[in-house]
């Protein structure tokens, strides 16, 4: 799946490319908006069923070593770094 935005840049088009970041180069305390997951369809589709979706305000508990800990409105979720590495957002 490709974000829109995103992977190799077309000559002349410079004005709409994402100003964004991988959610595990995210650190602890500041609260991220997702706005596109990347990767194939099972990888979506499991994430958005642990409520990762476009859009969504997540605040980052943990990122030192090992797995991601988000808090997602009021619960908290473990991730893998491969699997954050996936998800782009912008700091809000």
């Amino acid at each position: 799946m490709e974000c829109r935005g995103f992977g190799r840049r077309k000559r002349g088009n410079r004005g709409n490319r994402f100003k964004g970041m991988p959610l595990n180069l995210a650190t602890r305390g500041t609260r991220v908006r997702i706005e596109c997951i990347m990767g194939n369809e099972n990888i979506v589709i499991r994430l958005k069923e642990m409520g990762l979706i476009n859009g969504k305000i997540i605040s980052i508990a943990k990122n030192d070593v090992g797995s991601l800990i988000l808090g997602l409105d009021d619960s908290r979720i473990i991730l893998a770094r491969g699997m954050a590495s996936k998800i782009l957002v912008s700091e809000i």
